[in-house]
């Protein structure tokens, strides 16, 4: 996809490597293209916006603290130098609706194929209609639906599949869809199963594709999300002590 030199660019600012990276960046000697398109139409400095948001989460075992610290460190370095030598505005929101086809665990699936039922069947079942569309919204990634929802703070925290009632769905947890846990675990597959924490493990660079991307996007788009469907759930509960 790129030059050898563009390639170790792009793995240095994936892995973390800041000093490697900000020195390749410093001398100019690479496809400027990448700045504007590291794969799917993805900026470079985005890489790094995506690895600040995966790194912010505080719930990492022990023994990965010593990993994660470092990559923090030279994350926080990187969107030092995006900020103050190309004038990036690295405090603003990442835009993954942008991305919505590349964030989106489940594509090109409607609400009848992973829902078991269509929405009208879902709600004579006895599901609320807001509840079941969030939880669609979650699986697909589809923004315009999970705006509607965040703003109404729908309850995000609801066990749901046509092939159960309401209340026997939370007893088939494998079997049905419940937003905020499936949110959490989807980031966390892109972290273990998917290997994100190993690229931030390993001392050697890694070569870096289009999947290597996707999986990236991927979990910080839904370990931003699940913050959000969290704080929903703990506000809903708080509410109706």
């Amino acid at each position: 996809m790129f030059n050898k030199i563009t390639s170790e660019l792009l793995s240095y600012v994936y892995q973390n490597y800041a000093d490697e990276a900000i020195a390749i960046l410093k001398s100019g000697d690479f496809d400027k293209h990448i700045l504007q398109n590291a794969g799917y139409g993805l900026p470079l400095y985005k890489i790094t916006k995506c690895n600040s948001i995966i790194l912010e989460d505080n719930k990492w075992k022990e023994n990965a603290m010593p990993t994660i610290i470092r990559n923090r460190k030279n994350c926080n370095k990187l969107m030092s130098f995006w900020q103050s030598e190309y004038g990036y505005n690295m405090s603003e929101p990442m835009d993954f609706a942008n991305y919505k086809e590349i964030c989106g665990h489940f594509r090109d699936f409607d609400i009848e194929e992973l829902l078991e039922g269509t929405l009208d069947e879902l709600v004579l079942k006895g599901y609320n209609r807001d509840e079941a569309e969030f939880c669609y919204s979650v699986l697909v990634y589809e923004p315009e639906l999970l705006q509607k929802h965040l703003s109404l703070r729908t309850n995000p925290d609801v066990y749901i599949s046509g092939d159960f009632t309401p209340q026997s769905a939370p007893l088939f947890p494998h079997d049905s869809y419940n937003a905020l846990i499936f949110s959490y675990e989807t980031y966390c597959d892109a972290i273990d199963l998917y290997g994100i924490f190993a690229f931030y493990e390993s001392k050697q660079i890694k070569s870096i594709g289009h999947y290597e991307i996707e999986t990236l996007l991927q979990a910080a788009a839904y370990y931003e999300l699940y913050n959000k469907l969290l704080q929903i759930s703990e506000n809903n509960t708080t509410s109706s002590l």
